[in-house]
C-alpha cells in the first residue's frame, strides 16, 4: 500500500497527461471492437458481395487499421513522456536521500544494493508506468467491450467463453507455482529490499 501511495505521490504532477493517456486507451479500444464484425461481414458475404463492397470492407479494415496505429503512437508517445518525468522525479528523490544518510550507513551497506536500487528497480517504475500498463488496459478494455458484445450476441458463446476463462485461470494458478519453482531451481528467491531510513 505504501508503494502504491509512493506512486500516486509521483504520478500527481502529471494528471492531465495521464487523463489523456487514458482517454487515447479507451479510444484504441473502441477501435478494436468494429474489426471481428468487419472480419465477419467480409468472411459472410465474400461469395455474394460484388467486388465494389469487398473492397470497401477491405478500405473500412484499413482505416481501422491506420487510425489504431495512430491513436497507438500518441498514446504512446504520451505514457512515455511521463514515465521518463516520473523516473527522472524518482532518481532525484533518490539522489537527494542518499547525500542525506550518514557515512556509517554506507559503511554497513554494499555499494551494490544502491546500483541495483538507482538502476534496476527505478527502470521497473518506469516500465510499469508506460509500456505494461498501456498494454495492460488496452486488453482489459477491448476484453470488456468484445464481452459486452458476445453477451448481447449470444449468451450460451458468452457463458462458453467465461467457462473456459475460469477453467485457463484455475490451471494458470495450479501450475504457476510448480514452473516458478522449477525455473528457480527448487529454490524460492529472494530479494533483499534497501531501507533509506
Amino acid at each position: 500500500m505504501k508503494t502504491l501511495q509512493c506512486i500516486g505521490s509521483l504520478l500527481r504532477p502529471y494528471r492531465k497527461r495521464i487523463a489523456l493517456a487514458l482517454l487515447m486507451t479507451l479510444c484504441c479500444c473502441l477501435l478494436n471492437s468494429p474489426i471481428p464484425l468487419l472480419i465477419r461481414a467480409l468472411v459472410d458475404n465474400a461469395r455474394t458481395a460484388g467486388a465494389w463492397m469487398l473492397v470497401a470492407y477491405a478500405l473500412a479494415l484499413l482505416a481501422i487499421f491506420v487510425a489504431q496505429a495512430g491513436v497507438s503512437l500518441a498514446c504512446t508517445c504520451v505514457t512515455g513522456e511521463i514515465g521518463l518525468g516520473v523516473v527522472r522525479d524518482l532518481r532525484h528523490q533518490l539522489y537527494d536521500r542518499l547525500q542525506r544518510l550518514s557515512l556509517a550507513y554506507y559503511d554497513r551497506t554494499p555499494a551494490g544494493v544502491f546500483i541495483s536500487r538507482l538502476m534496476d528497480d527505478v527502470t521497473a517504475v518506469q516500465a510499469l508506468i508506460t509500456t505494461q500498463t498501456l498494454t495492460v488496459l488496452t486488453d482489459l478494455g477491448a476484453a470488456l467491450v468484445l464481452g459486452v458484445w458476445l453477451l448481447a450476441q449470444s449468451p450460451w458463446l458468452f457463458l462458453v467463453v467465461l467457462a473456459v476463462l475460469v477453467g485457463y485461470y484455475g490451471i494458470f494458478r495450479a501450475y504457476a507455482g510448480p514452473i516458478r519453482e522449477g525455473s528457480t531451481g527448487g529454490a524460492r528467491p529472494t530479494r533483499r529490499h534497501l531501507r533509506l531510513a
